[in-house]
């Protein structure tokens, strides 16, 4: 397993990478997040998603029978998103195959303390758009998930607006790219914008900014890799003073594998997308890469989640945030490594579209099953 040294890293806005944690059960999506001080994980195993109690010092997991689903066991699911609505509730979606890989997508409410609140039908049976790693929203005005298009061969990227029951209210077209599968959104409150990033077959990150009716501001295209390595899947998104924040991937196809794993990675911009710096996390042998990056601050601490070969890992950063209003030189922070050889939902302009999902029982079912979980 390849271990990252705890050891000072020379750049302007990381001051340490902690040696990468492998939580010791398998899953996918691992979304860590802090509730009422008390860290937690959500994440994709067994074609659901779960919730779990996440131990810090050392970070651990406790034994899966302390974590509790959140989807239903009659609706298996292969990929999923959730995010924390401004209120303080949930929005969680998984998607699925029905008659073709990847063709429907489900959503799920919750309240603050996990009570179930709604449960709906997003698209089902829909090959025509991808609904895969999407790329949810629930800030601002917008409340709701990408499902994207390659309609001639060029990304069209529908937003399907879900209510606080997760009851689709209609879409709109996010023209232009980024294709956002794989891709990250975030509400800029500050400038009452939507930032969205995200990679299309080729090596330049696209950032698309979009006015809160999907039309577009500014966009962006910014190499952030160096050949013959690429850069892709852009998951981790995050906002810190006037510095944004992206976790992705990085690889060299001509020397990996087949499959989408690579090396976790992080560039930070200035207000304005004008790159500031890159620093690389792992240097993971090429038979134990992994995906689906995402980002959580605490402070000072930047915790950085993926799966590495389908295990739930964590890597702990530690920022001097008396740098994110500073521009500072472009280049990549290599990390000492040591390898031993062994991861409000309007503003439409939108077509109306409603469809019910199967909420009933199993709301109830859940609702029984997370009385006991009220500490969150």
């Amino acid at each position: 397993m390849l271990l990252l040294l705890s050891t000072p890293v020379w750049a302007s806005h990381v001051v340490q990478v902690s040696e990468q944690v492998s939580l010791g059960q398998s899953g996918t999506f691992a979304r860590p997040f802090l509730d009422q001080g008390s860290w937690y994980l959500g994440f994709g195993a067994g074609q659901g998603f779960w919730i779990s109690p996440l131990l810090q010092e050392p970070w651990a997991l406790p034994p899966r029978d302390e974590a509790w689903r959140l989807t239903p066991e009659s609706q298996p699911m292969r990929d999923f998103a959730l995010r924390r609505c401004d209120e303080g509730d949930w929005l969680l979606l998984g998607s699925a195959d029905t008659l073709e890989a990847d063709d429907s997508a489900y959503a799920y409410t919750f309240s603050s303390d996990w009570t179930p609140t709604g449960a709906s039908t997003v698209a089902e049976g829909v090959g025509e758009r991808s609904h895969n790693d999407m790329t949810t929203l629930c800030s601002g005005p917008l409340r709701g998930s990408f499902f994207p298009s390659d309609d001639g061969g060029w990304p069209k990227n529908w937003f399907v607006h879900l209510d606080e029951q997760g009851l689709p209210i209609g879409e709109s077209l996010a023209a232009d790219e980024p294709r956002m599968t794989g891709g990250a959104a975030f509400w800029d409150a500050e400038r009452e914008q939507m930032v969205a990033v995200g990679f299309a077959y080729d090596p330049e990150l696209q950032v698309v900014v979009y006015d809160a009716d999907l039309q577009i501001v500014e966009s962006h295209f910014i190499i952030i890799s160096d050949a013959p390595e690429r850069a892709y899947w852009p998951q981790g998104l995050l906002l810190i003073q006037d510095t944004w924040v992206v976790a992705h991937m990085l690889r060299d196809d001509a020397t990996w594998a087949a499959g989408d794993e690579g090396d976790l990675a992080l560039a930070f911009f200035d207000r304005n997308w004008q790159l500031k710096e890159r620093v690389r996390l792992t240097n993971n042998p090429l038979d134990g890469g992994g995906q689906r990056p995402w980002l959580t601050l605490d402070g000072e601490q930047l915790l950085v989640a993926y799966d590495r070969q389908q295990e739930l890992s964590l890597i702990p950063v530690t920022l001097d945030l008396t740098q994110f209003s500073t521009v500072q030189d472009t280049g990549f922070s290599e990390v000492d490594t040591a390898d031993t050889g062994a991861g409000p939902g309007e503003s439409c302009g939108c077509t109306q579209r409603r469809m019910m999902g199967p909420a009933g029982l199993w709301l109830l079912g859940l609702g029984l099953l997370l009385l006991r979980r009220r500490q969150l």
